[in-house]
């Protein structure tokens, strides 16, 4: 009997460290496995050069994957739907978002605050300024 029970005792500890093995990286720390974070923002402000330009879009949209891969929508009235991919990094500690890409000449590397289900974009362009706030 206590042959059964210590068998049936190594069995279940050798299942939780299957299931949990995938929760750990290659260099041994702890992965993070609740991502809050992800899913689809949808914009709700967008200014550019002062003006408010969400008017002109059907929708602009930002959705986080959980392969570090990033898509933002966007779709101007009576135009198509226009896919651009990004990659990003979360910074759980300092809360932000950090987005690398390349959108045509356009190349951005740049971290935005992304707190309370909230993305706060602010990209200088040239003389001007982009700003946009995308929520989830």
């Amino acid at each position: 009997m206590k042959k059964i029970k210590f068998l049936n005792f190594l069995v279940v500890i050798f299942c939780c460290l299957l299931f949990c093995s995938n929760a750990w990286s290659k260099d041994g720390e702890l992965k993070d496995i609740s991502q809050p974070y992800l899913g689809t923002y949808d914009c709700e402000e967008f200014y550019f050069a002062g003006e408010n330009v969400l008017g002109k879009f059907t929708f602009l949209k930002v959705e986080l994957k959980t392969d570090g891969g990033c898509v933002y929508y966007r779709e101007k009235k009576s135009k198509s739907t226009k896919k651009i991919p990004f990659e990003y990094e979360y910074n759980r500690e300092k809360k932000e978002l950090f987005a690398s890409g390349q959108w045509g000449i356009f190349k951005i590397q740049k971290s935005f605050p992304l707190k309370k289900g909230e993305i706060h974009v602010v990209i200088p362009i040239a003389n001007l300024t982009l700003k946009a706030k995308f929520k989830k």
